[in-house]
């Protein structure tokens, strides 16, 4: 592999962790869980880095589906949340709010 290559995998992991961190600093900022649609909304970002990030995520207990959202038309939607591992990392790095925030 040249450096070129190298240099590219390197920013494509880089931005991966990044995206990852985003995800668990508004789901620990909010308290709350939040729909997808909104964590895309607040971090502004709608792309395969999102996704492979909150894959990442829920693979490896950092986040998880804790309830479901009906909106008017009865369909049914995950609300995403901090798993134990994902509320100690927000602990850890200072992103937790305190509750009823």
């Amino acid at each position: 592999m040249d450096s070129y290559s190298q240099r590219g995998g390197s920013q494509e992991i880089e931005a991966l962790i990044a995206a990852r961190e985003r995800i668990l600093q508004l789901l620990g900022g909010t308290q709350r869980p939040l729909r997808w649609a909104e964590i895309q909304n607040a971090l502004g970002f709608f792309t395969a880095e999102a996704r492979l990030a909150s894959e990442w995520l829920m693979d490896h207990d950092f986040i998880a589906p804790i309830a479901l959202a009906k909106d008017a038309a009865r369909s049914a939607e995950a609300l995403w949340g901090l798993a134990e591992k994902g509320r100690d990392w927000a602990i850890n790095h200072g992103t937790l709010a305190p509750a009823g925030v």
